[in-house]
């Protein structure tokens, strides 16, 4: 429990730039952990794990979510959240893997820690048992023991293989849920490892989040000592992996309110605007320039709602102008057209492209300009280009 002790302190200790939601812990090496749970809750954390069994000497799986960080549904208290949360704790056999699902910014989310055997004989058959822990939905942290590729994700002077037994069978899952392997789609072909033995260095440590619109991640790099090494030691052997999220509202934009100069070309509309200005003279009773204020506000009322009834007119023309087009190319397409069809289909084209200006909404010139200068300015996710 000391070495426990010292990490939970450091936890507490380290000041971070933004908070910190949840840690994975692989290979806690605890049979029973219900005295590290008790110590993690005087440090201010919940911590959720599964126990090593007794054929197993080392290994375990945790989670630790600072109390403060522990979301809460509208009108649940603390305790109904954290009740809620150890409601859905799944587990692996032999502490090999735990989840639960929690609030992340206030979107229901699956946490996972796992960690993979380091026997190759036994990776393929616990990669394939691993979809019943986790979903297209999950935020998992995971020590693989292999690297998803050994060209990129390993470096090493040893003459010998690598052993990768398993990588493709965490591959072939991690694609069909969707994850996302934070580290690799921030660094492209960067190297990143976070094991280190002898001569080898590897990636088998990762974070994976879902691809969903609205949560922004970012690889990040861990420059504290958050596991206290022996005083003695003076070699690497683990480095966690860090990511950093936020979830973005998503609310759209609404358009701008505007007047489309072309109603003052209509006589009936004009005749409108002229009965508005005569109306508020002839009840002014105040100063003239709170009389000339109403008559703009008035006329700027009549002459919104004007721009948006002749909108709606011109969208339903285009359509009807849009549908005629597209039934007689579907005859000439077919050689079923006659020559006054033809025709028409030319004149009908001519109309509509003379229209178009009219056809399209005011704010869409504006927005096609900024997405294409957008696309060429942002280096995103697919998620900003994702509708």
């Amino acid at each position: 429990m000391a070495r426990w002790d010292k990490i939970l302190q450091r936890l507490k200790n380290t000041k971070f730039e933004t908070p910190i939601k949840a840690i994975f812990l692989q290979e806690h090496n605890l049979k029973n952990p219900a005295e590290a749970k008790k110590l993690a809750e005087e440090y201010g954390f919940h911590m959720f794990a599964v126990p090593l069994n007794s054929r197993t000497p080392k290994g375990g799986t945790a989670i630790l979510i600072p109390k403060g960080q522990l979301e809460t549904n509208p009108r649940e208290s603390h305790h109904e959240a954290l009740a809620r949360v150890k409601s859905t704790i799944r587990a692996l056999p032999d502490g090999r893997g735990i989840a639960c699902d929690t609030l992340i910014h206030g979107h229901m989310r699956r946490i996972a820690s796992v960690y993979a055997p380091a026997d190759p004989a036994l990776r393929v058959a616990f990669f394939t048992s691993l979809k019943n822990l986790i979903d297209s939905n999950t935020i998992m942290g995971i020590d693989a023991n292999c690297v998803p590729d050994v060209t990129l994700d390993r470096q090493s002077t040893a003459a010998s293989d690598y052993e990768n037994t398993g990588a493709t069978t965490l591959n072939d899952l991690i694609a069909s849920l969707a994850l996302i392997d934070v580290a690799r789609e921030w660094l492209g072909t960067n190297p990143f490892f976070t094991c280190f033995k002898g001569q080898s260095k590897t990636r088998i440590d990762r974070v994976y989040v879902p691809d969903v619109n609205g949560l922004i991640w970012t690889h990040v790099p861990m420059q504290v000592e958050l596991f206290p090494r022996p005083l003695t030691a003076n070699t690497l052997d683990h480095e966690p992996a860090a990511i950093s999220i936020k979830q973005t509202s998503q609310t759209r934009g609404k358009d701008v309110s505007h007047i489309n100069e072309s109603i003052f070309d209509n006589a009936t509309f004009n005749s409108k605007i002229i009965e508005i200005i005569n109306t508020v003279l002839q009840t002014h009773t105040t100063s003239w320039a709170d009389t000339w204020g109403e008559i703009k506000r008035q006329c700027r009322c009549a002459s919104i709602a004007r721009t948006m009834e002749q909108k709606a007119e011109r969208t339903a023309e285009s359509l009807q102008m849009q549908l005629r087009i597209q039934a007689l190319k579907r005859l000439i397409d077919a050689g079923e057209s006659s020559p006054q069809e033809e025709t028409q289909y030319v004149l009908l084209q001519t109309e509509f492209n003379t229209k178009r200006d009219h056809f399209i909404s005011p704010t869409s010139t504006p927005e096609i300009a900024a997405f294409k200068k957008g696309s060429t300015h942002d280096q995103a996710t697919a998620a900003f280009f994702r509708p």
